[in-house]
């Protein structure tokens, strides 16, 4: 009678925990399971006030639905298919089988051994069900496993002893030894199971909770319209580095693009930024990363790479802007880019970035779609790191 109780606070218990958080991987079938498991020890042990053929039958139908309904659950899990045309099948005919023996007479022991077989097949279809886990429910998914190779050991030798002993067993709890063992099996199957199960739903919300987060920090740190890398990212990664790294930024600021949203509108002006994300990620490797700072200008920042390859790379960017993106976005005319280069250390960034800024709308004055190095303009007047933050700072107000 314990245990009975034990499985049906179980069986509450799981479904509020389903109903509250609104699982879809298969939980809901676990705590309708264990509410059928709950069922069914009640049934079988209300022999005593109901009809002992009333009793045995339906309490081991709802114990033949609770294990179909559990693999119906390690599918949904595992994102498989569910299909549990089989298992529905077995248990109807098993029921079938039963009454038809029960309506032509004969023995109780061959009505449990059926019933029995039955249980064992679905045991086992549910420890199949549990194998190649995947890394992170290996140890839930072999826990698992073990507890339905116990029931189906159990049941296994049940049926054998009901189908080949000369001493009839006709009630599920009359005292014997394989009686016994059948109790053990749906006391393990009640309260054991339904904590396995549980753990298994608390690990799936784990993961989904960090996918999510992973997900929601990802957004806010990449740009929605070009997919590119946003400021907060790129110095959030430039912080990672050590103080001595050596960084080349490239700052890149299309032409006349007020020009473009003002004559073609801003939806053509989107296309436009999008296609140019989207010729910057094209263009980086492993240790560049492109951004974009926010408007029209973009960037790409090197820590790896040479300050020449930063100026060829920056060469070439131009390049290609001036011959595909008006192309790829739909403009009837030629978009062109400014591109300003400079080089620092990650302990420093925003000379750097000062730097390049200073060298872009050098580039700008010049006439446009051109890039120039900033140790072309260095030249004329030497600055320290500290004199390019305050004119980087006005430049950008004045914007």
């Amino acid at each position: 009678m314990f245990i009975a109780l034990l499985a049906s606070a179980l069986a509450v218990g799981m479904l509020l925990l389903w109903r509250w958080e609104r699982t879809s991987h298969g939980f809901g079938f676990w705590a309708a399971a264990q509410a059928m498991f709950a069922l069914g020890m009640i049934l079988l042990l209300a022999r005593i006030v109901v009809p002992l053929w009333m009793s045995i039958l339906f309490g081991n139908v709802a114990i033949l639905m609770a294990l179909v309904l559990v693999r119906a659950g390690i599918l949904r899990f595992r994102d498989l298919p569910l299909r549990i045309g089989t298992d529905v099948a077995v248990s109807v005919t098993t029921v079938a089988v039963v009454l038809a023996q029960w309506a032509y007479g004969l023995d109780t022991d061959a009505r449990i051994a059926v019933g029995n077989l039955a249980y064992l097949f679905l045991s086992i279809r549910c420890f199949t069900a549990l194998s190649r886990p995947a890394p992170g429910v290996s140890l839930l998914f072999r826990s698992l496993q073990a507890v339905m190779l116990v029931i189906a050991l159990l049941v296994g030798l049940r049926s054998a002893f009901s189908a080949f002993a000369s001493v009839p067993s006709a009630s599920l709890f009359d005292g014997s030894w394989a009686q016994t063992l059948v109790y053990i099996s749906l006391g393990i199957t009640s309260v054991l199971l339904p904590f396995l199960l549980m753990l298994l739903n608390s690990l799936r919300n784990l993961d989904r909770l960090r996918a999510a987060q992973a997900e929601a920090e990802a957004a806010a740190s990449t740009d929605y319209l070009t997919g590119l890398a946003n400021r907060r990212r790129l110095f959030r990664r430039l912080r990672q580095l050590p103080g001595d790294t050596p960084l080349s930024v490239v700052l890149l600021d299309l032409d006349d693009f007020k020009a473009v949203n003002d004559q073609c509108g801003h939806s053509t002006g989107d296309r436009v930024l999008a296609q140019l994300g989207r010729l910057l990620l094209q263009m980086t490797v492993a240790d560049e990363i492109a951004v974009r700072l926010g408007g029209e200008e973009f960037g790409i920042v090197s820590t790896g790479s040479a300050h020449e390859r930063a100026r060829q790379l920056a060469e070439m960017v131009r390049a290609r802007v001036e011959r595909e993106l008006g192309v790829k976005a739909g403009l009837d005319r030629r978009q062109t880019c400014s591109i300003g280069v400079s080089h620092g250390r990650a302990d420093n960034t925003d000379a750097a970035l000062a730097r390049a800024d200073i060298a872009l709308y050098e580039a700008k004055r010049r006439g446009k779609n051109r890039v120039v190095d900033h140790r072309e303009i260095t030249a004329k007047a030497a600055r320290t790191d500290a004199d390019y933050e305050p004119v980087v700072a006005h430049r950008r107000q004045s914007r």
